[in-house]
């Protein structure tokens, strides 16, 4: 009888076990899911393909004579919830679980027939993300744009100058020759609120906002809550292209960038009038000027979250060029070295986390601020849904001894690894000094 060898891996009474198979008839199923829509009283469906479904793997195997009694043991891999290793006599390592058992036996023959049914457990990366970074966060940063503005006029309204709110402002004139009549206390109010925003727009105005900017793309009201709402997401977003030549190192940039709009809103909230300390004057400049100060609070926030979703999305494609070049030939068929192209350093974890800690904390301070702003809490749970993600889906890192001296790239094959892998390797091994000659502990990659 012709049979091809294979193993399967998984847990018997909680210890790992391989039990080599003699299989027969493999049958490997490849199905699209396909979502049928059909609507009455209409011919035809509409069809929706929604991806590829699990492979399932079916394969007819034998056991007779001394390894008969090994069919018992695969017949107690169901109890192992745990995924299952099945090395497949065509395509090699697979991943999943059994679904399906079949068996025949005869204890007077010494044999055992199982025909096997075994679904691959593999997501693509692409598919994993809950949300699609940075889309969801730039929704999120756009609705953010107008309660931002909500929460600008409701704390003018408390402090008396909910007149100045609603009169249609002409974006070249100054804001006091538009408001009209007035009272005194919202004069100085929305005379200090002048000159903030042209302290703003005076902030680095060397510096031009992106051609791409998505500010660009918001239509802001044309009041007093529009024209300061703009001005400061404008300055923030300013701010941030100015550390435009770090951006390669996304921590680095984020600590810098929330280090300049914490300097920005002192500047602003640390305002001392000129008038008489306590006087009607002195209040209502003060009032302006921490009213300023936490709108910049907000839109720092919401830049930085931002910032992270840009930072993340980057990383994401970093890591599937990662993946594409180390599925690549390393040599062609005359054995020369194709050198491929290097994917930009991914983040490591303690970066991602870094970079998530920092937006969840200027989150959670705008929020205690202003409990009103949803997008904010959006962001936020988008952000922490990519990283969990993108934790799920890192690389296990493992640490071999390797006793006898071995170049990287061969220790790299031996683990199950491909050849390009060695320079991240090399990445996370810091002591070793030549890759040619690699022994002791090693920190690598786990399949």
């Amino acid at each position: 009888m012709d049979t091809y060898k294979a193993t399967i891996t998984g847990s018997v009474d909680g210890v790992k076990t391989t039990v080599e198979l003699d299989i027969q008839d493999v049958s490997d199923s490849f199905q699209s899911a396909l979502a049928v829509h059909e609507f009455p009283y209409r011919a035809g469906a509409m069809v929706e393909n929604m991806g590829q479904k699990a492979r399932s793997i079916k394969f007819k195997c034998f056991f007779w004579d001394a390894s008969y009694e090994n069919h018992k043991i695969v017949l107690k891999l169901l109890d192992d919830l745990a995924r299952k290793e099945l090395h497949h006599p065509k395509y090699g390592l697979l991943k999943g679980d059994i679904q399906q058992l079949d068996v025949r036996h005869d204890d007077r023959l010494s044999l055992a027939e199982i025909d096997i049914t075994f679904l691959e457990s593999l997501i693509p990366s692409e598919a994993v993300a809950a949300d699609q970074l940075p889309g969801a966060t730039e929704e999120s940063f756009i609705d953010g744009q107008d309660e931002a503005a909500d929460d600008f006029a409701a704390a003018a309204t408390d402090a008396g100058a909910g007149a100045a709110l609603e009169v249609t402002l002409e974006p070249e004139l100054g804001i006091m020759a538009q408001i009209g009549e007035i009272t005194g206390a919202v004069r100085d109010f929305v005379g200090q609120i002048e000159e903030g925003l042209a302290t703003l727009d005076a902030t680095m105005n060397q510096i031009m906002n992106p051609v791409n900017s998505i500010i660009s793309s918001i239509n802001y009201v044309t009041n007093l809550p529009g024209r300061i709402i703009s001005t400061v997401a404008k300055t923030v977003e300013r701010l941030a292209e100015a550390y435009n030549t770090i951006r390669n190192a996304p921590a680095r940039f984020m600590d810098s960038l929330k280090s300049g709009i914490d300097q920005l809103e002192r500047s602003f909230s640390e305002f001392s009038s000129k008038a008489p300390a306590g006087s009607q004057r002195a209040v209502a400049q003060k009032a302006a000027m921490d009213m300023l100060a936490g709108q910049i609070r907000i839109a720092g926030a919401q830049r930085c979250a931002l910032e992270a979703a840009y930072a993340f999305k980057t990383d994401q494609l970093s890591r599937q060029d990662v993946r594409k070049t180390e599925g690549s030939a390393s040599f062609d068929a005359a054995g020369n070295y194709l050198n491929p192209v290097q994917a930009d350093p991914l983040m490591t974890v303690g970066e991602i986390e870094s970079v998530l800690s920092l937006v969840m904390g200027y989150i959670q301070t705008c929020v205690d601020d202003a409990r009103g702003m949803q997008s904010l809490k959006d962001m936020a749970a988008q952000l922490v849904r990519h990283v969990n993600n993108v934790k799920l889906q890192m690389e296990k890192i493992t640490t071999v001894t390797v006793e006898n001296t071995v170049p990287l790239h061969l220790l790299c094959l031996q683990r199950g690894l491909p050849y390009n892998a060695a320079e991240r390797v090399l990445a996370i091994n810091p002591q070793i000094k030549s890759p040619s000659f690699v022994s002791g502990d090693v920190k690598i990659y786990a399949q």
